[in-house]
């Protein structure tokens, strides 16, 4: 296969809300789009959006990297060492063009990339509903989401007082019945007697596990292996700085949830297989994409396991997408099979092409 063409286009799409991360906001998404053309002039599209405050490139990195890309590889054959190339590259960019390359194969062969890369896959993969707010707001959406079919809720904890925290999670347990998972992330908001404490009072609610509840990752990473502990656990911004043999190290973790676009396509691959071969639970979660990536991030968790919920439940913060027609999920699910090709639905009106031959 020879590369024929690269392009990027840029988008800016207003959000329905401010959008906390970490201990800032935004109101505004922007990223890229990243559009690779074959000699057999099949093309696929693929996102790289970096998230601020939690990606260590800026949108400026992106275009760098991705025309040095350009210069070295169009009118090139792909070369069979190309993932080994692009291991220099920063996450969203690998994420971008390794996603893109998989979509270009799976198209040469008439297959959608889940066929590509696991044939016997189900194409229909449970969401985790994500809760954020105010005790009345997560009220709210987990009655509303609960009621549309979703079995699995995300609550973010650490942003209201531990007294609320708890309220929160046993209302939402009462509300979504003992047959929903409940998931918590608390982005690092406590230190281990605060966490221990607040575990105590919610362990009866069956927690599925909790995101990076402790400041630094030397606690967490003291308390997993602190013996008999009973806290589910799970890793998440940590991973960044980790590769998935690190994982041998953290003897009782129940979970590594994984964010593609901070870690790259294969990298998160890379921990998922490891995350199995130790009995940890790998879960697929969003950046906050736009239906271009979301897609990507669905086919990669029904690549790993479609009974695993994964956390892209994401787009509704949005305004508006760079798709006429926006992934859905229906009753908490996301059929891969009623995924219309991008080509056919992209909105070039929502994009700006980025100029990468002076870059």
């Amino acid at each position: 296969m020879i590369i024929q063409s690269i392009k990027l286009f840029k988008y800016s799409l207003p959000l329905t809300k401010k959008l906390q991360l970490g201990q800032s906001e935004i109101n505004t998404r922007e990223g890229y789009l990243i559009e690779i053309s074959s000699d057999s002039n099949i093309k696929s599209i693929s996102e790289i959006a970096p998230l601020p405050f939690f990606s260590i490139e800026s949108l400026e990195d992106v275009i760098h990297e991705v025309a040095m890309f350009k210069n070295k590889f169009v009118n090139q054959s792909v070369p069979p060492d190309i993932l080994t190339q692009l291991s220099t590259y920063c996450p969203s960019v690998r994420f971008g063009i390794e996603s893109a390359f998989l979509q270009l194969t799976a198209k040469s062969k008439e297959l959608s990339l889940v066929e590509l890369l696991h044939p016997n896959a189900k194409q229909i993969i449970s969401v985790n509903a994500l809760l954020v707010g105010d005790k009345n707001e997560i009220i709210k959406r987990a009655t509303l989401l609960y009621e549309k079919g979703y079995c699995a809720f995300k609550i973010k904890i650490g942003r209201n007082s531990i007294q609320d925290d708890i309220e929160i999670v046993t209302t939402v347990r009462k509300i979504v019945g003992n047959d929903s998972k409940i998931r918590l992330d608390a982005n690092r908001a406590y230190d281990v007697e605060s966490t221990q404490s607040f575990f105590d009072k919610v362990q009866s609610m069956d927690i599925d596990y909790i995101e990076e509840p402790f400041q630094t990752f030397e606690m967490l990473a003291d308390y997993l292996q602190t013996p008999n502990n009973q806290m589910p656990l799970a890793l998440d911004e940590s991973l960044t700085l980790m590769n998935p043999e690190d994982l041998n190290q953290l003897y009782s973790l129940k979970a590594i949830v994984l964010k593609p676009m901070l870690l790259g396509y294969t990298n998160s691959m890379m921990f998922a297989k490891k995350a199995f071969a130790l009995g940890i639970q790998p879960v697929i979660s969003s950046s906050f994409e736009t239906s271009i990536g979301t897609y990507i991030l669905a086919s990669m968790g029904a690549i790993i396991d479609t009974t695993i919920p994964i956390g892209v439940d994401t787009l509704a913060w949005f305004q508006n997408d760079v798709v006429s027609k926006q992934i859905e999920i229906i009753h908490g699910r996301i059929d891969l099979k009623n995924h219309i090709d991008i080509d056919t639905v992209l909105d070039y009106t929502k994009l700006t092409e980025v100029d990468l031959d002076n870059k």
